[in-house]
């Protein structure tokens, strides 16, 4: 049996990732390399990060996600790494993958929703 090209899903993600800046409870994020860490999206199931610290693959890390509830703990497990730039010191992007969901995006994703949803009316 032939599968046709076009037959798959181009988009494999569970989850849609949202820009920090949509985020607003999102304060920060830290893990214990001491290094600075940017983040570029993150979704229920994960987040991609920029750091100056490669982040090896099958790496498992526990990430500090400071909230406008407080700390939270997430341990993830890194998917991906990948040098993104040269300019100064080296920076790396490196996909995340959740052990557990971050379920508060789920609130904010309903609460968006609902949102459009309005917009809509």
């Amino acid at each position: 049996m032939k599968i046709k090209k076009n037959s798959f899903d181009s988009n494999r993600r569970k989850w849609p990732r949202l820009k920090p800046e949509t985020v607003p409870f999102l304060k920060s994020v830290d893990f214990n390399q001491g290094s600075e860490v940017r983040v570029i999206n993150v979704s229920r199931g994960g987040m991609l990060l920029e750091t100056e610290v490669r982040l090896r693959p099958q790496m498992k890390l526990t990430l500090k996600m400071v909230t406008t509830e407080g700390i939270i703990k997430m341990e993830g497990l890194i998917l991906r790494s990948s040098i993104s730039s040269l300019t100064g010191a080296p920076k790396y992007r490196s996909a995340i993958c959740f052990l557990h969901p971050f379920h508060m995006i789920d609130d904010l994703s309903a609460a968006m929703a609902e949102q459009a949803e309005k917009l809509q009316s």
